[in-house]
């Protein structure tokens, strides 16, 4: 999924766009997702100098277990548009 992002604070950071990888089933005769996995967020973005920035998690599956980033340090909270673009 990506999604076009606009600095709220004010920094003058442009042409962000938050990409999120993952998987997961959806029961459409439950309406319910389950077994959701994240793979990693990637947040692009261009600073007023014009140089471009990333910044991104990186979330490891093996045999059950998971290595990453466990501790979300950042939650921003928005109404998606319909189409979640």
């Amino acid at each position: 999924m990506t999604y076009g992002c606009t600095d709220v604070r004010g920094e003058g950071r442009t042409d962000a766009v938050l990409r999120l990888k993952g998987d997961g089933s959806y029961s459409p005769t439950a309406g319910r997702f389950t077994e959701l996995r994240n793979f990693g967020e990637h947040l692009l973005y261009r600073m007023p100098d014009g140089t471009e920035r990333e910044n991104r998690n990186a979330v490891i599956f093996a045999a059950g277990l998971v290595l990453g980033h466990k501790e979300v340090s950042n939650v921003i909270r928005y109404k998606l548009d319909g189409d979640g673009r």
